[in-house]
């Protein structure tokens, strides 16, 4: 009789708190739902924020490569602009290879920012999400072994509104020299 005493009262309090489990679920799963709304609202300000300075950063690329006379420059759809200086004869680098480069890092008046040149070279994972920054990535996905490119890197691309303080100030174009090295 014990037994099935307990046993009423292990199942009443299961569904208590299966209960209790529901009630809470559903209330937050409409305070997540209120929320979502609001990123929606937020996501699309900021989408809205990316592309005007997609637009600005585009518009200065354009009147740098101008001035500068400039002619041969391409254009990626993600907004990177670049020039081919040396074509590259081995692999394609691509996801998931190690690379090792050497780059020189200028902003568009050409104040030098960083450089591995007298340095180690920068060896990274292609495709590690945020390490290095995207336009880096994307610049070194399209060269061989052996090229060399100059790459104009929209502030979206590169560390965006926040920027890299001290050095890079939010909304910063990037201009990257990047000899490719090695893809493994």
């Amino acid at each position: 009789m014990l037994n099935s005493f307990n046993s009423k009262i292990y199942r009443g309090s299961t569904l208590f708190l299966t209960g209790l489990l529901l009630a809470f679920s559903s209330f937050f799963l409409s305070s997540c739902l209120k929320d979502d709304s609001n990123l929606d609202e937020l996501s699309k300000e900021q989408e809205e924020a990316y592309y005007r300075q997609l637009a600005t950063d585009t518009l200065a690329i354009k009147q740098h490569l101008a001035t500068n006379n400039i002619t041969t420059a391409k254009r990626m759809p993600s907004g990177l602009f670049y020039v081919e200086q040396t074509v590259g004869t081995g692999v394609q680098a691509k996801v998931g290879n190690i690379v090792s480069t050497n780059y020189r890092l200028t902003d568009l008046t050409g104040k030098q920012l960083d450089t591995s040149y007298g340095k180690s070279p920068y060896q990274f994972q292609l495709g590690t999400p945020g390490s290095p920054i995207f336009g880096y990535q994307q610049a070194v996905s399209l060269l061989k072994v052996g090229g060399k490119s100059t790459f104009y890197l929209p502030s979206g691309l590169a560390y965006g509104t926040t920027g890299s303080p001290p050095g890079i100030a939010p909304n910063t174009i990037l201009i990257f020299e990047i000899e490719l090295l090695a893809a493994q």
